[in-house]
Formats: C-alpha cells, structure tokens, sequence
C-alpha cells in the first residue's frame, strides 16, 4: 500500500503536511472509515508535536 506524505516549508519557518489516503479496491467503508480515523489521529499527534517544538 502506497500512501504518499509531502511536508513543504512555507516562507514563515513552518510547514505544510500533505497527505494522501488511498482507498484499496476491495475495502469496506467500514474498513476506509476506521483507517481514515487512525490516519487524523496520528496527524492530530503529529501536529501537537511540531507546536511544542
């Protein structure tokens, strides 16, 4: 599974996120649905992050 993620540096010093999640053929909603969940959750956590630094 490819899901591509791009981090571009804007003129402030800080950055942009980029990511993209691809849906595979044969997944269920459910299965699209809960890893969409798992993606916000781990881009939620990687945002906390970045602002403390």
């Amino acid at each position: 599974m490819h899901n591509p993620m791009r981090v571009i540096a804007d003129d402030t010093g800080g950055c942009e996120v980029l990511f993209t999640l691809r849906r595979q053929p044969d997944m269920s909603d459910e299965r699209f649905q809960r890893d969409a969940d798992m993606v916000a959750g781990d881009l939620a956590a990687l945002k906390r992050v970045m602002e403390r630094a």
